[in-house]
């Protein structure tokens, strides 16, 4: 499995530069094979980078032009098997960042390391697309690129809903975050269909953060001593277009895909508005979701949703219940008064969530008899 990390809308790209260097080992493990990031700056300019070796990420300029002094008298050199970049790197203007490291499916290689950019269109991809060979590439080999393709060929940056073109062409599962410019205006859409993808606000970063992985976000956020809104597991089928200036939503649709299996679940065909265990998260309709916070259409920096101290910090630990325990313990929650609703909203931790509404669940099957 690959693991991505995006950050929208960044106002501190210090800090974004930090979270990313912390990650990046972090997202290596078990993903050695390869590593790469695009970034857009304030003043629309894209930059990239990528290592064949995970290792040698972020390496600084004096630490660059040291191998390049040494000569032979290193064990690595940046060549154009193991390196490349375009663009200007900028790091102290970003406002977007998508970075990803790779467990391959195919040959290893920097021209199959993501991200994979044509012109002004960037992709991300975790996943597998299984009939990858029916449609074309243009800059890899990696089943990856084809969904960059089918986004080019479909014109999903003219209209989000040309997606689902894209999605019931493509057979597989996938996470992604697809950057692309219309009208002199950069644009980053986002969306997942089996693979995850978790989402939070960091405050000193100033931006939302979509993660792979929930523990990473965890584990980094802990470490860089920052603070962050509670994690959500975002939406299934649903592709959400955001400004990568300023990380406001700007679009949103539900799209379709293809019958496929994964973990051993058959998720059909259409719009289902649920993801691996039929958890209503996501971006979208946060006037009341679960966690009483409000990630909609305004900007997700706004101070409601600030982390103040460290009691925000994600913990997410669901102890021993399973999905489907999870879906009716939210079915509960929804047909809470406001009084209880904001009782089960004071706990910051996942499992006290759930215990607090198996308690609820146990007291109504007791009076149900």
């Amino acid at each position: 499995m690959c693991k991505n990390l995006f950050m929208i809308g960044i106002t501190n790209p210090e800090n974004a530069f930090k979270f990313a260097k912390v990650m990046a080992p972090l997202m290596s493990e078990f993903n050695g094979d390869g590593l790469g990031y695009a970034a857009l700056t304030s003043e629309g300019k894209v930059f990239s980078e990528k290592w064949l070796e995970n290792k040698m990420a972020f390496f600084s300029k004096l630490d660059k032009e040291l191998v390049g002094m040494l000569g032979d008298l290193t064990s690595y050199q940046y060549t154009e098997k193991n390196y490349s970049s375009y663009g200007e790197v900028e790091m102290n203007k970003i406002t977007t960042m998508i970075m990803h490291t790779r467990k391959s499916t195919n040959r290893v290689c920097i021209e199959n390391t993501h991200p994979f950019t044509i012109k002004d269109n960037v992709l991300c991809h975790n996943g597998v697309i299984n009939n990858h060979d029916k449609f074309r590439k243009e800059v890899s080999t990696c089943d990856s690129e084809s969904i960059l393709t089918q986004c080019i060929d479909h014109k999903v940056s003219e209209d989000i809903k040309n997606f689902d073109n894209v999605s019931l062409a493509i057979s597989g599962w996938y996470a992604c975050a697809y950057l692309s410019k219309q009208q002199d205006k950069w644009q980053i859409d986002v969306f997942r269909n089996g693979a995850n993808l978790y989402a939070c606000h960091i405050k000193e970063i100033g931006a939302l953060v979509i993660s792979t992985s929930d523990e990473d976000l965890r584990k980094a956020i802990i470490y860089c001593g920052f603070t962050s809104s509670k994690i959500f597991l975002l939406k299934e089928k649903i592709i959400t277009r955001f400004n990568p200036m300023t990380g406001e939503r700007i679009a949103q649709t539900d799209f379709k895909s293809f019958t496929y299996t994964y973990s051993g679940k058959d998720y059909g065909y259409g719009n289902y508005r649920g993801n691996s265990g039929g958890k209503n998260y996501g971006v979208d309709d946060y006037d009341d979701d679960y966690y009483g916070r409000n990630f909609g259409a305004s900007r997700v920096a706004t101070a409601e949703r600030e982390a103040s101290d460290s009691k925000y910090l994600p913990k997410f630990v669901c102890g021993s219940f399973t999905e489907s325990d999870i879906d009716e313990l939210e079915e509960i929650y929804t047909g809470l008064t406001k009084e209880a609703k904001e009782e089960i909203d004071a706990k910051t931790d996942f499992k006290d969530r759930y215990e607090a509404l198996d308690k609820i669940r146990k007291q109504d099957k007791q009076v149900a008899k």
